[in-house]
């Protein structure tokens, strides 16, 4: 139950890391 927790945590830093990179290739791409 741990090990799937993580992976949700893991999964989820992923998706807000992602768009923190997308919110500053767009800012520079602009």
């Amino acid at each position: 139950m741990s090990e799937k927790g993580s992976f949700n945590t893991k999964k989820r830093i992923k998706s807000i890391k992602w768009s923190a990179i997308m919110n500053v290739f767009c800012t520079f791409a602009l």
